[in-house]
Formats: structure tokens, sequence, C-alpha cells
């Protein structure tokens, strides 16, 4: 009970309609509207310290990471390479022989 009666002694009404709390640090918000009304800060800090501490958290996120050895990344740009390379060739030779087989079917030959 003693706190319900605190709580409703903590708020204000303004003449506005709205319910302001006492305790509050915006010591303006009771004022006439005719004075000046200086701005209440939020509680999040300036945006580069936000973008700098993300950069830091990524950083720690970073090392957390297990990196592969050399070697292995080596090996597996071996495989991609060849991969690659194979299909390369096989689709050269597809293109090779589908505009040796357009040019007999058109008459665009060397014969001609």
């Amino acid at each position: 009970m003693k706190k319900q009666n605190r709580i409703k002694e903590d708020k204000l009404p303004l003449a506005s309609g709205r319910v302001v709390e006492s305790s509050s640090t915006d010591s303006t918000a009771a004022q006439p509207s005719g004075k000046k009304v200086k701005k209440v800060k939020s509680g999040k800090p300036n945006i580069f310290k936000r973008m700098w501490r993300g950069l830091k958290e990524m950083g720690t996120e970073l090392k957390k990471i297990n990196w592969p050895k050399f070697g292995k990344v080596m090996v597996q740009l071996g495989v991609v390479l060849a991969a690659v390379l194979i299909f390369l060739v096989i689709i050269g030779l597809i293109d090779f022989g589908l505009s040796a087989l357009l040019n007999l079917l058109v008459g665009g030959g060397a014969n001609g």
C-alpha cells in the first residue's frame, strides 16, 4: 500500500493532461510553454562511440575464429582452380562444336 501511495505522489499532472514524474531530471516539463525548453539527452551514447564499440567487438570476434592453415588454403585453392580449368575446357569444346555445327547448317563454311 505504501508503494502505491508513493508512486501516486511522485507523479505531477500537467495542464496538457500528461502526467510527469517529479523525480525526473527534466525540470523544464512543468514550465509554461513560453519559456525555452532544454533538450533532454537520451540514454544512448554518441554515434561515434557506438561505432567504435561495434568495431572493437567485431575485432574480438574475428580473433575467436579458427582460421585454416596456409597449406590447407593452398590445397583448396588448387582444387578450385583445377575445377575452373576443367569446366573452361568443357565449355570451350561445346562452344567450338556448336559454332562448327551452326556454320555447317547455315552454309557459311570455307567453300561457300
